[in-house]
């Protein structure tokens, strides 16, 4: 009889157990999603350096066109704490093997441009999320989400795409994992439309670009987006 209430109390016990174990989430693959597309993001950083806060706030809109190893951004970055607008284009050309920057500061006259090589094909703008792994459902902002999280040598990303078409991002977070400079990102998502209907004056860097470089302005002033 002892022997029967001792094994009757550790089925009670393991059942116990096995109930109040969380589910795990059933995974789901990230669709592939499209390569060439245009979209415009608006983007929300904030740069804690010890004491200090710094925050940005970016419209961005690129052009990307992956299979024509190309894509442009236009942004417009406000610095409210300093009540200062700058504007920055970047032209990223795989197929003439160089990436363009320009920056276009309200304190100068003139815009000035940084030129770095690139080499290879233009790689997948989403190849970072090849290794993400799946959240679950969640809102945002009234709209319904997969999420979809990721970890890089800098930052920890975290992703989400419309549940009624997972090839449509709506947001990410950005986290930094720099002990030194925590640094925070959140981009909406406000339009996005797959598309190899460019011109390729779109792509052209401007003029300026063959006499100039700049230095580019210190890191903790501008986040970058994902692409």
């Amino acid at each position: 009889m002892a022997a029967r209430i001792l094994a009757f109390g550790a089925l009670a016990l393991i059942l116990a157990l096995a109930l109040a174990a969380p589910t795990p989430i059933a995974q789901k693959q990230l669709p592939a999603l499209p390569v060439d597309f245009s979209v415009t993001m608006n983007i929300k950083n904030i740069v804690q350096t010890g004491n200090t806060s710094q925050a940005s706030n970016i419209v961005s809109t690129s052009f990307v066109w992956t299979s024509n190893n190309m894509s442009a951004t236009n942004q417009t970055i406000t610095l409210p704490s300093l009540s200062m607008t700058y504007y920055m284009q970047d032209f990223t050309r795989y197929d003439l093997g160089m990436k363009y920057e320009v920056f276009n500061y309200s304190w100068s006259p003139t815009p000035t441009c940084d030129h770095d090589p690139v080499t290879g094909t233009m790689p997948s703008p989403w190849a970072v999320f090849a290794a993400a792994t799946y959240v679950g459902p969640q809102t945002f902002q009234g709209q319904a989400v997969d999420v979809y999280q990721v970890t890089v040598p800098d930052e920890s990303i975290t992703f989400g795409v419309s549940a009624a078409d997972n090839t449509i991002p709506v947001f990410a977070q950005m986290t930094s994992v720099d002990p030194t400079q925590n640094v925070t990102s959140l981009i909406t998502f406000s339009s996005f439309t797959p598309t190899t209907s460019f011109s390729l004056s779109v792509f052209n860097p401007p003029s300026i670009c063959n006499t100039t470089k700049a230095v580019a302005p210190a890191t903790n002033m501008v986040r970058r987006r994902l692409f």
